[in-house]
């Protein structure tokens, strides 16, 4: 497979097993392709601006993160049904359902900031807590604890020392343990 508008950012399987999400680059946006014969199913080029992650829920709900400061929400039969701006930052990067996908948290690359929003609407819920995040530039990776209790996050770290992972217990609404990790960029 291969003759896409512009290089590929992002990839997820859906749950049938059929289908391939990607997210491209630039202008170009969201696909999805069926494997069998590599068709084209479906194609949203209203980005206007990279895209950068998506995840899959188990229930074939799809959500993307783009520079263009949206976050977009698309069914199991790739319908947008709907594209929101979170609070929190102007560049969402980083985006995960939550293990039961009532929630989906965002992670931006302008802010070391998480928000964590409905699954159902895409509205605000709340802001994952502050504190212990000093020198910290975005939250490019987000992730949920496979029980759902706890969200981690880590991206672009400007302090002293080793490059960190946070930890926010009670589903982000605890103070976060800063944990040292890595010498590198954690993406």
């Amino acid at each position: 497979m291969g003759g896409f508008a512009n290089v590929v950012n992002a990839l997820a399987w859906m749950p049938d097993g059929v289908h391939l999400c990607v997210g491209l680059q630039g202008y170009a946006g969201f696909q999805v392709l069926r494997l069998n014969d590599g068709k084209t199913v479906m194609t949203d080029t209203q980005y206007k601006d990279d895209l950068m992650d998506m995840d899959i829920n188990r229930k074939g709900y799809i959500i993307t993160t783009a520079l263009d400061g949206f976050v977009r929400l698309y069914n199991q039969k790739f319908k947008l049904i709907g594209r929101r701006k979170v609070p929190g930052g102007n560049k969402p990067v980083s985006v995960r359902f939550s293990p039961d996908a009532e929630t989906i948290a965002v992670g931006f690359i302008d802010v070391p900031t998480i928000s964590v929003i409905s699954a159902q609407d895409l509205s605000f819920k709340y802001y994952a807590a502050a504190g212990r995040t000093a020198h910290q530039v975005g939250f490019t990776s987000v992730v949920w604890s496979s029980d759902g209790t706890m969200l981690f996050a880590s991206g672009q770290y400007t302090g002293e020392g080793l490059n960190p992972v946070y930890r926010w217990k009670n589903r982000g609404r605890d103070a976060p343990d800063k944990i040292a990790l890595t010498q590198n960029r954690i993406t």
